[in-house]
């Protein structure tokens, strides 16, 4: 039998927020989601004996019909700072479970956001900072927020971690992008900003990188999938994994992606 992969916070500690379907931290011992079903009725589901979303126990909830879907309401922080994605309308929850069959990625227990679906944290967002994402896009055509920061209008807005056109970009205001063209594959992107210069890589590549970035802090509240304050935007495709530094933890990039591409055989 294998060994078992060290969790990831137990080797890069101190997030500021960590959102995931896996286990995280060993100290964690909360929830991994709260779902809704077709009836409004919620649970919370936790986590199996291998540190993965408890699928058993998701399908024995919501059910395996075709007519059964499942919806988070809550996705539980594991940082240990208690800043919990969430969204109490009904529309706007990103489904885990559609008619029946728990949605995955690369076999990975994943969230899948139509275009109308975010979830809201509390977390406010400064630099500097790191961030860590795996997701999925499904269309090139539209702009889609992964996790951001917004007050006003996008270019006005703090950190964007968004997909353009063939790009994965961090814009505050001036874009820095890296390359992402594949609406087939998951990617593991990385965004960061130290002072104002602002980075942003994707599975792994050299960091694409700007010092022209704007000094101010914005106060808003990140959010997962669209920004909390805006309708527009919003992601179309699959988020796994969100992961949120208030430091500078380029230096450990390397074996923070390595670490959630073992467990997600991205690249």
């Amino acid at each position: 039998m294998p060994k078992a992969q060290p969790l990831l916070l137990d080797l890069y500690p101190n997030a500021g927020a960590a959102y995931s379907l896996r286990k995280l931290r060993t100290a964690y011992s909360g929830n991994c989601i709260r779902v809704r079903r077709t009836d409004l009725t919620e649970q919370d589901i936790a986590f199996n004996s291998s540190g993965q979303l408890d699928t058993t126990a998701l399908l024995a909830f919501v059910g395996t019909g075709v007519l059964d879907n499942g919806f988070v309401t809550t996705w539980y922080d594991q940082s240990g700072n208690a800043r919990n994605a969430t969204n109490a309308t009904a529309i706007n929850q990103p489904n885990i479970v559609t008619a029946g069959v728990v949605e995955l990625q690369n076999s990975k227990p994943t969230l899948y956001y139509n275009g109308t679906k975010k979830l809201g944290t509390s977390y406010v967002l400064t630099y500097p900072f790191s961030m860590f994402a795996t997701a999925k896009r499904l269309v090139t055509t539209v702009q889609g927020l992964v996790a951001t920061q917004r007050v006003g209008s996008l270019t006005a807005g703090n950190f964007a971690f968004f997909t353009e056109g063939a790009f994965l970009s961090l814009r505050h205001p001036v874009t820095i992008q890296a390359s992402i063209a594949d609406t087939a594959n998951l990617f593991l992107g990385y965004s960061g900003r130290v002072g104002n210069v602002g980075y942003v890589g994707i599975n792994n590549s050299a960091l694409n990188n700007s010092a022209t970035l704007t000094v101010t802090q914005y106060t808003a509240n990140v959010g997962i999938g669209g920004a909390l304050a805006s309708a527009d935007r919003l992601w179309n495709g699959y988020i796994n994994e969100v992961i949120m530094y208030a430091s500078d933890n380029s230096a450990n990039r390397t074996p923070i992606e390595t670490n959630i591409n073992s467990f997600y055989t991205i690249y």
